[in-house]
């Protein structure tokens, strides 16, 4: 992650409303009706990353800034962070507590999720690779009450293994730079994030082995690539038909999980 020194004006504004949900601390310019809503995601969300990942996040402070419209997004983060890029959502870690931006409009908790999963993980991996936080964060932000489908990726990944093709892990670690992470990786690393973590127990003890050792060794922690091809022979086979198997919600249309794949992944966060 890019070191950037937050201008501490932007995390020490006077906000008309503040609220603290466990370690988040909710900043907004306008009313906080759906509070009880917020609480839920937050609270479900670093319950589920405990669960699957096998270890609770140490963070005890998160600053969440949430604006009421994207073009007061857009003001905000052009007064305080001018050479940032344009992004849909932001999470900035400076040396201190991180900081997620957003706005709100009909996907702000997708954003949420995903910037806060960044925040969770940053405090204890912040020597994760780039393409394992990113998948993370898209495993997390669809993961809700209808459990882990995700809309974008699944038609994407599907059509993939259709032809028989399996997303290189080797491509995703030469990554290093956000740049590198086209929309086509973003839905790549999520599908070895989600191959991993629901596919069987064993496969998931194999990832959280190696966050554990991510955590311990930074970059020395080595290639999860290769603890894959070690640990799990036919793991060609079984990626291709844990995929093939997959079915989306009962709850979820057709329709909708389609328009919803052909949606450009954003990039929302500056690491």
């Amino acid at each position: 992650m890019i070191a950037f020194a937050a201008n501490s004006d932007a995390q020490e504004s006077s906000w008309p409303i503040q609220k603290s949900v466990g370690p988040f601390h909710f900043h907004s310019d306008s009313s906080l009706n759906d509070v009880e809503q917020l609480v839920s995601e937050m609270s479900s969300l670093k319950q589920a990353m405990a669960t699957k990942l096998g270890f609770e996040s140490s963070v005890d402070k998160v600053h969440v800034v949430l604006l009421r419209s994207e073009s007061e997004y857009s003001r905000y983060i052009r007064h305080y962070f001018p050479q940032l890029p344009s992004r849909r959502a932001l999470f900035i870690k400076d040396r201190g507590p991180g900081i997620v931006f957003a706005f709100r409009h009909a996907e702000f908790l997708v954003d949420l999720r995903h910037e806060c999963t960044h925040a969770l993980l940053q405090n204890d991996l912040p020597k994760i690779p780039l393409w394992l936080d990113e998948g993370l964060a898209e495993y997390f932000e669809g993961h809700n009450e209808q459990g882990s489908y995700h809309a974008t990726h699944v038609p994407v990944t599907q059509w993939q293994t259709k032809l028989g093709h399996v997303p290189a892990l080797e491509d995703l670690e030469r990554c290093k730079t956000p740049d590198q992470m086209d929309a086509r990786r973003y839905s790549d690393a999520w599908a070895w994030v989600h191959f991993l973590l629901e596919h069987n127990e064993s496969d998931r003890k194999i990832l959280q082995g190696y966050l554990h050792d991510v955590s311990v060794c930074g970059e020395n922690a080595g290639d999860l690539s290769t603890r894959v091809r070690r640990s799990f022979p036919n793991w060609r086979d079984a990626f291709l038909n844990h995929f093939q198997a997959l079915e989306p919600p009962k709850t979820i249309a057709g329709s909708t999980v389609m328009q919803a794949s052909a949606k450009r992944i954003p990039e929302r966060e500056v690491r």
